[in-house]
């Protein structure tokens, strides 16, 4: 059987046919942080450190074991082997699994706006959804893996924006523009991009004036 990890949107392990499968969180960042940096394998106290870190060394090493004992009687359970694990180093299984990570490495790139359709489906959920983890290690990380699909989609912009055609792949280039604006509205060379993309100051001071209102209505209905 073949399964997938999604990493947008809900953090959740799939099966061939789109249904969720059980499986621990803990065992699923793993998996994240291995496809997002494009590794085989990581060292036990990295790993303690990302999802515990702040704990204390013995506290990580033990949640650690926990961890990985409730992985592999899931991994049992489901007769796979996504992660292995030594004395020092937890590994890719031999069982294969797809992901939407995958979506962000390589590409046909004889079609950027094909490509920029794709990762703008999927930035515009969160990456990692809600998950339970809060060490300043992870947090690290996760505006890393932000941070770099941030570049990503602007670096593909450019390239959609130069071989666009037609009012279909405008609208694509105006929705990767607006994510990227949504999350660097004053960043000088975000806003310098999209003044070139729209050709118009006026249609970019919209944009961020929309999303100031958005983020005040949101603050306003926390608090209230």
């Amino acid at each position: 059987m073949t399964f997938s990890l999604q990493t947008f949107g809900n953090l959740q392990l799939l099966d061939a046919d789109g249904r969720i499968v059980s499986f621990p969180e803990k065992g699923l960042l793993v998996l994240s942080y291995l496809l997002s940096m494009q590794r085989e394998s990581e060292r036990r106290t990295t790993l303690a450190r990302i999802l515990w870190g702040g704990a204390g060394r013995d506290v990580e090493q033990v949640n650690l074991r926990k961890a990985i004992s409730r992985i592999r009687s899931r991994q049992n359970q489901l007769g796979v082997e996504f992660l292995s694990f030594t004395d020092g180093m937890v590994s890719s299984g031999r069982t294969p699994i797809t992901s939407d990570l995958l979506s962000l490495q390589g590409g046909d790139l004889t079609k950027p706006v094909a490509r920029l359709r794709r990762l703008v489906a999927l930035f515009d959920q969160p990456y990692l959804g809600p998950v339970r983890c809060q060490s300043p290690d992870f947090e690290r990380w996760l505006v890393q893996c932000q941070n770099s699909h941030s570049d990503l989609l602007k670096a593909l912009l450019k390239e959609a924006a130069a071989s666009a055609r037609g009012p279909e792949d405008d609208e694509v280039i105006k929705s990767a523009a607006i994510l990227i604006f949504r999350t660097e509205p004053e960043d000088p060379d975000t806003l310098r991009l999209l003044i070139q993309l729209f050709n118009a100051e006026e249609e970019v001071e919209y944009f961020r004036t929309y999303f100031e209102q958005r983020k005040e209505l949101l603050i306003a209905r926390r608090s209230g």
